[in-house]
């Protein structure tokens, strides 16, 4: 947190009109309190901490990733914090406490947008997003839609809404999984060699 404090970046972002550092600090926050859950064995810092996260959702998309792997790690890893005669008495109840807090506040708003679509998405955008990133893979496998309006004169969200064609992103990671898997490894690489060494400027390095 402390290095967040001093990273230019971050501080150049925060004096924008921008949702990261929102989302950035309601992250940490979460992190914060679910460790601090973890430490206490409060079951009221879990269902704050899945409030926390549910925010974190309606901020920024990226949110729901951060639930699943907060859920990954309680039921595959409690007993870092867990003693062991704890471990399945507690693993369910703190599963159902943290959930509960997350879809209290992201619930109505997957609701909405599976009204808006017609069909289940974690954003109004959020498969077209998808769809943009692998749209050669889409067209490779023969899934890319016949025609698809890309633009407005006004909003691209417009766009989108009109065409409500159901790019179905789970099901092309599943029966694709090797396609995901360079590119998420390509990713990596590029975050490791390309944008830490790039934001590790003179100044930070010295902090």
């Amino acid at each position: 947190v402390i290095l967040m404090i001093f990273h230019p970046r971050l501080v150049i972002s925060s004096q924008q009109v921008l949702t990261e550092i929102t989302y950035a600090f309601l992250v940490v926050t979460g992190i914060f309190t679910g460790l601090i859950a973890f430490k206490k064995k409060k079951i009221w810092l879990f269902l704050l901490a899945g409030l926390i996260f549910g925010l974190s959702y309606l901020t920024r998309p990226e949110g729901f990733l951060i639930y699943i792997l907060m859920i990954f790690w309680i039921l595959f890893f409690p007993q870092l914090f867990l003693k062991n005669n704890q471990t399945k008495n507690k693993r369910s109840l703190i599963f159902l406490t943290f959930s509960l807090g997350f879809f209290i506040f992201a619930l109505p708003y997957l609701f909405f947008v599976k009204k808006e679509l017609g069909y289940w998405a974690i954003s109004e955008k959020s498969s077209y997003n998808f769809y943009t990133s692998f749209r050669s893979e889409y067209q490779k496998y023969g899934l890319a839609p016949a025609h698809l309006q890309t633009s407005h004169q006004e909003s691209k969200e417009i766009a989108i809404k009109s065409d409500k064609f159901n790019y179905k992103p789970l099901s092309f990671a599943l029966h694709h999984p090797w396609t995901i898997g360079k590119r998420a490894m390509k990713n990596i690489l590029r975050i490791l060699f390309d944008r830490i060494p790039s934001s590790l400027t003179y100044n930070f390095a010295l902090v």
